[in-house]
């Protein structure tokens, strides 16, 4: 606005030279807003990293004085952060200066810690800091990073504090806020938000689900509500619509993704009757399938799993499970209506339809008796609780031949992994351990790095070696 009103104010001024009237806001952006405290802390910085070389006798002196502030640490740019550590590296490296190159790492946010790690190398790194160092970088790169939800709060006017558990706004509070945001916007404005919230939908979805794969808040509940008073803002019955799938989407999404990375297989079955409920709103009822649809590969890497190392008992249930799963993905069509859809169902389930309320409410009853009767068989620690030590190999290349090793639970690749690693490691072991990771990195970067500090750099490094070695270097700085 203010930018705005420069340009009209001097808009009838005389032209001289280079005028303001030749700016105009498509060649000409407004100035950013400054920020003292980051001004004064780089002013700071500079002043003691001066020519800064990271092979002079005084940059350990200089990355050290830096390290040992917090509020300098919190405004270093990637670039300075990635000299500073390469100075604390360059010849004898002690604790103390070890101790400083994890402060300036640690205090990166997570795309400029991995920038930052690229840039000076793992092998620089491997050689420079402990096993315990390694970790704790590699557990730092796991974080997700939560850009698409932070662009969400962004344009609701929400910043982090408002969304503190503890000290930040109440809910009514917070439904408040958003109300008076979309009510200041335009129709245009109000279906360009709808319009980039379809387009970066997947994304968001991604998000969601990596945040709370990885244990961490993916603030879904907040994230759902906004999406909700969107549709409800909207005159238009299209974006209403999709606003309304996209809400129970990031509900789903949440929800689901708790069920696996708790491995509480068993009760993904209790969302399946909702596909057929006449009560439930087609959007909501697509959103279910959508979601569970996204997920079928990581189910199918549970049943490949468990027809490889599981019981017989397990096995048994395992094809219970998939075949209701299956029955009910495979009849679901957006257009079907409830009722068909559940007749449908019930045929293919071997049942004879009858009245379609009574038959609903059985379906109920017999997924719920269902799920009580396999949640102790097909739960991640029942998985790994399975004899695993002669069969780790063999399962990692059915996975693999598959394509479905990157679909395999987080905890699973670990225990593969340590598996892998005990006793005396060969060729065909270690190549195991580079399929699980190569597999990983090409689905969820964040997965990758989580699994690599669960196992340990010190039991990576002591059971991998030569070309496998050098092929797992690759791996790190690729």
């Amino acid at each position: 606005q203010a930018w705005q009103s420069f340009l009209q104010n001097t808009a009838g001024q005389e032209k001289t030279g280079t005028s303001a009237q030749a700016l105009t806001p498509q060649d000409a952006a407004p100035p950013a807003e400054s920020d003292p405290a980051r001004e004064a802390a780089q002013a700071r910085i500079k002043d003691i990293m001066g020519d800064y070389d990271p092979e002079d006798g005084d940059a350990d002196e200089k990355a050290e004085k830096i390290a040992g502030d917090a509020e300098l640490c919190k405004y270093l740019t990637k670039e300075q952060r990635a000299e500073l550590v390469k100075g604390l590296f360059d010849g004898d490296t002690g604790e103390g200066e070890e101790d400083a190159a994890m402060q300036i790492l640690r205090t990166a946010d997570t795309e400029d810690l991995k920038w930052v790690v690229n840039n000076v190398g793992w092998e620089e790194l491997e050689d420079e800091l402990d096993g315990h160092d390694l970790d704790e970088i590699n557990k730092l790169m796991a974080r997700p990073a939560a850009a698409q939800s932070e662009q969400v709060f962004d344009k609701m006017g929400i910043s982090e504090a408002d969304l503190d558990p503890k000290d930040g706004l109440e809910w009514s509070e917070f439904e408040k806020r958003i109300q008076e945001m979309l009510d200041s916007l335009s129709a245009e404005q109000l279906q360009q938000l709808i319009g980039d919230l379809e387009k970066n939908k997947k994304a968001l979805l991604k998000e969601i689900g990596d945040l709370q794969r990885s244990g961490q808040d993916s603030k879904a509940h907040h994230l759902k509500r906004i999406v909700e008073l969107i549709s409800d803002k909207t005159g238009d019955a299209d974006a209403k619509s999709q606003m309304k799938q996209l809400a129970f989407e990031i509900q789903y999404t949440r929800d689901i993704s708790e069920n696996l990375r708790n491995g509480d297989y068993a009760q993904l079955l209790n969302f399946l009757p909702t596909l057929a409920d006449p009560n439930v709103s087609r959007e909501e009822r697509v959103a279910l399938f959508e979601t569970l649809r996204k997920h079928r590969d990581e189910l199918r890497a549970m049943e490949t799993i468990i027809s490889e190392v599981g019981t017989p008992s397990q096995k048994a249930k395992m094809e219970r499970f998939m075949n209701t799963y299956d029955a009910f993905m495979n009849s679901f069509k957006a257009d079907v209506p409830p009722e068909t859809f559940l007749e449908q169902v019930l045929k293919t389930l071997g049942q004879i339809p009858g009245d379609i309320k009574a038959e609903f409410q059985e379906l109920k009853t017999a997924i719920d008796a269902m799920v009580k009767e396999i949640r102790d068989s097909l739960t991640l620690d029942h998985m790994l609780g399975t004899d695993l030590d002669d069969k780790a190999e063999d399962l990692v290349g059915n996975l693999l031949s598959k394509g479905l090793l990157d679909d395999a639970p987080t905890d699973v690749k670990v225990k593969l992994i340590k598996e892998l690693n005990d006793g005396a490691t060969e060729d065909e072991q270690e190549q195991a351990i580079l399929h699980i990771l190569r597999e990983t990195k090409n689905r969820n970067r964040d997965e990758f790095y989580q699994i690599i500090a669960a196992v340990g750099w010190e039991e990576l490094d002591s059971n991998i070696d030569g070309e496998e070695w050098d092929e797992f270097m690759k791996l790190m700085n690729s």
